[in-house]
């Protein structure tokens, strides 16, 4: 491997670290902001808002940057339950997981099934990003927080009269797809668009991609205790995470096939 080469391989690893951290950061706020704005567009709908577009947007801090921590929809669910309006109280806590991310999630798995997109591999991985985000608040709200009472899924879970388990069997389904399609489609499909050449790149991909979907949201129950429960899940899927990683470690194989 000649000087050029080395100085070509140094640029695209470095191009490749620097937009996996902006992607990161901005498939975060580009997922979460229709996730807010759908609580708020539901509550000032049912008029318990004068303007959808006010929502709490956090300070800026680190915390808030990077994990979001801070920012809110900055709706009254408590004037909700004081009126007894429970289906517009439950539609509003609802529409932040069970719309807007469903929502997005849904067309993210869509939109990386185009070849024009597939052709365009940064914007490929974007899109992953976008669809690991996504997935990972489906099963925060629908796995790990259910007995969360003041968050979204334990609000519209009160409103509607919904146990918490049947909404964790939910959770459980979207976990058990999403996981299979993303670690035995996406990441390989990821593999061969950045062409990167290196078990060790790839490597970085699935460690990424396992730590946004699991230890995420590890950092944010920390970040904002949510009860034993979800603390035990958090253990479990810190488990889970590494026992992931070790089966689906990228194989050798896998950087003499984008060689080709």
């Amino acid at each position: 491997m000649d000087l050029m080469e080395l100085m070509r391989n140094y640029i695209r690893y470095t191009q490749f670290v620097i937009l996996t951290f902006a992607f990161f950061i901005l498939s975060m706020w580009v997922s979460l902001l229709p996730h807010e704005y759908a609580h708020s567009f539901v509550a000032w709908i049912y008029g318990y808002k004068s303007n959808p577009f006010n929502i709490h947007y956090g300070e800026l801090t680190w915390q808030n940057i990077i994990f979001i921590h801070g920012i809110n929809e900055n709706v009254n669910y408590f004037l909700m339950n004081l009126r007894h309006d429970y289906f517009a109280m439950g539609l509003a806590a609802f529409a932040g997981p069970g719309i807007a991310t469903v929502s997005i999630y849904i067309l993210s798995l869509f939109l990386l099934r185009f070849e024009s997109v597939k052709r365009h591999p940064y914007l490929f991985y974007f899109l992953c990003w976008v669809n690991v985000i996504n997935l990972a608040e489906l099963i925060s709200y629908f796995v790990v927080r259910i007995f969360v009472e003041q968050d979204d899924s334990g609000l519209f879970e009160y409103a509607w009269g919904i146990s918490p388990w049947i909404v964790f069997i939910v959770g459980i389904i979207i976990l058990y797809f999403g996981v299979k399609h993303l670690y035995n489609n996406l990441l390989k499909e990821l593999y061969l668009r950045l062409q990167l050449k290196s078990v060790l790149a790839n490597a970085l991909i699935l460690l990424f991609f396992t730590f946004v979907l699991f230890g995420h949201v590890t950092v944010r129950i920390y970040l904002s205790p949510s009860g034993r429960f979800a603390n035990v899940v958090s253990v479990i899927f810190s488990i889970i995470a590494i026992a992931l990683i070790i089966f689906y470690w990228p194989k050798r194989h896998l950087s003499s096939d984008n060689r080709e």
